[in-house]
């Protein structure tokens, strides 16, 4: 009997000493980013493995700026995309993998999982700088882009 997919991942992040739960079926684990927390979901639907992390809520005040952070981060990226949700200012980040009935591999799950969240460890101060510390936009990302450039050397 084959192990699906989300078993696989939940495997996989134990490997990796996180935690996962399930909850109607999906994963949940929390990571840190930076100095903020985030809720993981992940989720196979439709043939298409889901990634949704759940980072902060921006105040109503802060909700354009936000949204141009969002979109100036996603210009970059080559995995995933921020969101947020305008009623409310949640904002979160999403990723997805077709599935479509075919056996993924360990490099591919891992490859899902942790660009997801190396992408969030880079952008979370800088969303949460334009959120709380009324941080421009431009300004918050090039400063957590920096810290990257740093970080890596």
């Amino acid at each position: 009997m084959e192990i699906n997919t989300l078993e696989r991942l939940a495997a996989l992040l134990a490997e990796e000493e996180l935690t996962p739960e399930r909850k109607d079926g999906d994963l949940i684990v929390r990571i840190k980013c930076g100095t903020l927390a985030a809720r993981i979901e992940i989720d196979e639907n439709q043939g298409i493995l889901r990634l949704f992390a759940f980072l902060l809520f921006a105040p109503e005040a802060r909700r354009c700026a936000m949204a141009e952070t969002v979109c100036r981060i996603n210009w970059g990226l080559r995995v995933g995309r921020f969101e947020m949700d305008t009623d409310d200012g949640e904002v979160r980040f999403y990723n997805w993998l077709p599935v479509l009935g075919a056996t993924i591999t360990v490099e591919q799950l891992r490859f899902f999982i942790f660009a997801s969240w190396s992408v969030l460890e880079e952008y979370t101060s800088a969303l949460a700088e334009v959120a709380i510390a009324d941080a421009e936009p431009a300004v918050a990302i090039a400063k957590a882009e920096m810290e990257r450039q740093n970080r890596a050397r």
